[in-house]
C-alpha cells in the first residue's frame, strides 16, 4: 500500500492532497474528515493474545542499530483512544536485535552461497486482528499467522526503514508501472524510481501484500540475473524456509506486511511517521488484499463492484489516480485490489476519502453499505 495520494479529483470543496510519499496522506478540513462508516475502533486484545505462544524470534547476526524514536504509549491513546491498542506486557519475550544494511554500492554484487546452518524449522502462532494491533514489535521482526486464515503470513517491522529495505525492490518488480516486469531493479535504479515519485526509501509503501509466489519469482530472477540481495530481502526468504514455506508448499501462502508506531522525521520532506491511527488502518488494508488473494468469493465479489457497481467515468477515474501513483494501469487484477482495499478497508482519512476517487461523500457512503452488506 502507497502512502500518499498525489493528485486530487476536485470534487469536494476545500480539499487538498500533500504528495508526502508511500502512504496515501489528504490534507482535509475539519469539517470533512467526518467518521468513516467502514472505520471501526481496535477493539481489546483477546484473550488469546496473553495466553498463546509470542510470535517467533527471527535471529541474525548482526550489528543492532538505534530505533527510530516513538511516541509514548500515553500520546498515542491521548491522540486516538478508540484506534489505540494495549502494549505488550513488560515480560513478554523480546525478540533479536536489528539488522544494519549494508551501503547502496554493495547490493549490486553477487553474493555468494551462505555456509551458515539454516534456521531450525519454527511455529508461526496464530493471531487475530485485535491481537495483530495489540502485539508492538519489541524492535525486531514478528512474524505471526492471521487466525481468519492461518495460510496469511503477518510480518511486523519495528519501522519503516527495515519495511523497505526488505520489500522495496520486490514492490517494484509487481506493482510499480515504470519498473520492469522481467527483470530486478539494481540499488540505484530502485532508489531512482522511489525519488522520481517524490518518496524516500521509508515512504514508498506504507504496507505490503504479496503472494508468496510472487517472492519466489523474486528470487529466481535475483539467482539468474547474479544480483546481490540486501541482508532484509535475504532474511525475508530465510524465515520462509524454516517455516517450511517455501517451494511448492508456498502456493498457496500469502505474506502482508506493517509497522510499529514511529515518529515522523523531521529533517525530510516526506511523512515517516506511524501513529495508532495510521497504523491499524494499513493492517486493516493489507489485510483486504490477503482476502482478496485467498478467498475466491471475495475476490468475485470486488469484481462485480468494479464491473457493475461502478460507471464507466469512476472506473476510468480511479484507474488513472492509481496510474498516477505509479501502479501499473495494465495489471487490472491489481487495479481492483488496490481499488477495494481503499473504497472499503482504508479508515484513516489522512490517507483515502472520496475526493481521493473524484467521488461525493454520498456515493462513497453508498458503495461502502452495499459492498459490506453483501458480505453478510
Amino acid at each position: 500500500m502507497r502512502r500518499t495520494l498525489g493528485v486530487t479529483v476536485g470534487v469536494a470543496a476545500g480539499v487538498g492532497a500533500l504528495a508526502l510519499g508511500g502512504y496515501w496522506l489528504l490534507s482535509l478540513p475539519l469539517s470533512a474528515q467526518a467518521t468513516d462508516p467502514v472505520a471501526t475502533a481496535s477493539p481489546q486484545a483477546s484473550p488469546e493474545s496473553a495466553s498463546a505462544p509470542a510470535p517467533a524470534s527471527l535471529t541474525a547476526p548482526a550489528t543492532a542499530v538505534a530505533e527510530a524514536p516513538q511516541p509514548t504509549v500515553q500520546a498515542v491513546q491521548a491522540a486516538a483512544p478508540a484506534l489505540t491498542a494495549p502494549a505488550l506486557p513488560a515480560s513478554s519475550p523480546l525478540v533479536a536485535p536489528v539488522q544494519t544494511p549494508p551501503p547502496a554500492a554493495t547490493l549490486l554484487a553477487p553474493s555468494a552461497p551462505s555456509s551458515a546452518p539454516a534456521p531450525s524449522p519454527i511455529g508461526w502462532p496464530l493471531r487475530s486482528t485485535a491481537a495483530l494491533l495489540a502485539e508492538r514489535s519489541q524492535g525486531d521482526w514478528r512474524v505471526v499467522r492471521w487466525q481468519e486464515n492461518p495460510a496469511v503470513a503477518v510480518l511486523q517491522f519495528p519501522d519503516l526503514a527495515q519495511q523497505g529495505a526488505a520489500l522495496n525492490r520486490l514492490a517494484a518488480l509487481v506493482e510499480k508501472g515504470g519498473a520492469p516486469r522481467d527483470r530486478l531493479l539494481g540499488a540505484a535504479e530502485l532508489l531512482q524510481l522511489i525519488q522520481a515519485g517524490g518518496d524516500n526509501p521509508q515512504t514508498f509503501f506504507g504496507g505490503h501484500n504479496y503472494r508468496l509466489s510472487q517472492l519466489l519469482r523474486f528470487h529466481g530472477l535475483a539467482s539468474r540475473q547474479g544480483i546481490g540481495l540486501s541482508p532484509e530481502e535475504q532474511r525475508l526468504r530465510q524465515l520462509f524456509e524454516a517455516q517450511g514455506w517455501w517451494g511448492e508448499q508456498a502456493a498457496d501462502k500469502v505474506l502482508i506486511t506493517f509497522t510499529d508506531l514511529q515518529a515522523d522525521d523531521p529533517s525530510t520532506p516526506q511523512d515517516e511517521g506511524v501513529d495508532a491511527v495510521r497504523r491499524e488502518s494499513v493492517l486493516r488494508h493489507e489485510l483486504s488484499h490477503a482476502r482478496y488473494f485467498t478467498d475466491p468469493r471475495y475476490r468475485a465479489r470486488c469484481g462485480e463492484m468494479w464491473r457493475q457497481w461502478l460507471n464507466a467515468a469512476e472506473r476510468q477515474r480511479i484507474r488513472k489516480v492509481l496510474a498516477e501513483q505509479g501502479y501499473d494501469a495494465q495489471n487490472e487484477d491489481l487495479l481492483i485490489n488496490e481499488a477495494q482495499a481503499l473504497l472499503f478497508h482504508t479508515a484513516d482519512t489522512r490517507a483515502f476519502g472520496a475526493a481521493s476517487f473524484g467521488l461525493t461523500e454520498a456515493r462513497l457512503a453508498a458503495l461502502r453499505k452495499r459492498f459490506h452488506a453483501s458480505a453478510k
